[in-house]
């Protein structure tokens, strides 16, 4: 899908593209490190993404921001060192937990 193309804020990012998000370091356990396989605090809300409207995780499409671009979006911290990349499709896939509806990816 062609993603060169910005969305609006709210618009669903199309199933089969790839995002990103980036986290601190010291948010992954050393096997986490050890096995390059990113952990679930790393998606867990910054201070930044429970202000946010609608309280959302922040993430970034490949297509459309570079990490380093994102990075410095994001106030260049040097704590943000690790950068977790996946596809929507897995995002999607998650099953919702008991009370609460599918994921989306906007």
């Amino acid at each position: 899908m062609d993603m060169t193309q910005p969305l609006n804020d709210g618009d669903p990012v199309p199933s089969g593209t790839l995002i990103f998000r980036i986290a601190k370091e010291t948010q992954l356990s050393p096997e986490a490190l050890r096995t390059g396989k990113a952990s679930p605090e790393m998606f867990e809300l910054t201070s930044e993404d429970k202000m946010s409207e609608g309280k959302r995780l922040s993430i970034w499409i490949e297509e459309q921001t570079l990490p380093d671009q994102a990075w410095d979006f994001m106030g260049a911290r040097p704590a943000n060192n690790v950068v977790a990349c996946l596809s929507v499709n897995k995002v999607l896939a998650i099953p919702p937990q008991v009370g609460f509806d599918p994921l989306r990816v906007e």
